[in-house]
């Protein structure tokens, strides 16, 4: 025959795993609204007309290529109108 502390471990172990179970639901929810949240931002801010970052990156291995086989790369930045600047990628400066 079970003792009232062992029904009573019992009771509070079946309250504490639906106590559980609803928060870890409350976090898969969350997180889920976070995860759209993200990627709506993400969608609304990307441009079609933007380069990706591989062809930025091959784009940039080009123009160092070239920058690095000038006689004079001073010259060569106001001849092309090239700045490390025109380079960066979501807030990141490649420079």
């Amino acid at each position: 025959m079970p003792t009232w502390a062992s029904v009573l471990i019992i009771v509070i172990g079946v309250w504490a795993y639906f106590e559980i179970r609803a928060m870890l639901s409350n976090l898969n929810e969350s997180l889920m609204k976070i995860t759209d949240l993200i990627e709506a931002t993400k969608q609304r801010d990307e441009d079609p007309n933007e380069m990706s970052f591989d062809e930025k990156l091959d784009r940039l291995k080009i123009e160092v290529r070239a920058y690095l086989r000038a006689d004079n790369p001073e010259e060569w930045e106001r001849k092309n109108q090239w700045h490390w600047s025109d380079w960066e990628v979501e807030g990141w400066s490649v420079a």
